[in-house]
């Protein structure tokens, strides 16, 4: 009998761009970065926050920084991070603060994206209200909801806050965009498993791959997910056949 081969599943990770949730946090993003104020990028571990950040800053070449995990981090020295990652050219020797506002002067809008925001204490982040009190800045800061509590104590910098998103997680129908050609049952299934959270999806897009794309079917699907994913939303959609 002649060998049929059978049709893999491959993941292309790039339709992630054609997905409502990308598209719609590309686009705050785009509100976000080009109007002055301090902003806020909200939402659960998982849902692509860091994803479309970076995506978006590598794309329009805006600093993006990640504050280090340093409770105890003075002013000057969150000063000298900053002046190090923005000014390439700085001078250790040279006033942090001062190089910075020499940054925010230069540009007729400045822009940065910091994520794991929450890692700031409040002196940091009053240092950051400084900035955008005196400059035209646009500094975006992302984080879970802890984020948002933490803010939301700080009489000085939440009044500051022009904008918040919330990323939504990616619905069915993105699923079935990112999982193009696999049956609408597996893809209902994976949608019931991760609740739309984008690193269970990319976990379980990981174990699919090179699969043939006929044996990928809800049971699958739900036997991966048993072993791989710790939570279990199950959003009780009927229709996977399990």
């Amino acid at each position: 009998m002649r060998h049929i081969p059978q049709i893999t599943w491959q993941y292309d990770e790039s339709r992630i761009i054609h997905t409502t949730a990308y598209e719609a946090t590309q686009n705050w993003l785009d509100e976000a970065t080009n109007t002055p104020g301090i902003w806020a990028m909200l939402g659960e571990p998982g849902v692509g926050k860091t994803f479309g950040a970076t995506a978006y800053a590598l794309k329009h070449h805006i600093p993006f920084l990640t504050p280090p995990p340093d409770t105890d981090i003075t002013v000057r020295k969150w000063f000298r991070y900053l002046a190090i990652h923005l000014l390439p050219d700085h001078n250790p020797n040279d006033d942090p603060y001062y190089a910075l506002c020499d940054w925010c002067e230069t540009n007729a809008l400045s822009r940065l994206i910091l994520d794991e925001a929450v890692r700031l204490n409040r002196k940091c982040l009053d240092a950051l209200r400084d900035l955008h009190d005196r400059y035209p800045v646009s500094i975006v800061l992302i984080g879970t909801n802890q984020l948002e509590r933490k803010l939301s104590h700080y009489d000085t910098l939440v009044h500051r806050v022009c904008g918040v998103w919330r990323i939504p997680p990616f619905s069915l129908k993105d699923i079935e965009t990112m999982f193009d050609g696999i049956d609408k049952r597996a893809a209902i299934a994976i949608y019931n498993r991760t609740g739309g959270n984008y690193r269970h999806l990319a976990r379980l897009a990981e174990r699919l791959q090179q699969m043939p794309t006929s044996a990928i079917t809800p049971g699958v699907v739900h036997s991966l997910a048993d072993r791989y994913i710790l939570t279990k939303p199950q959003l009780n959609n009927k229709e996977d056949g399990r």
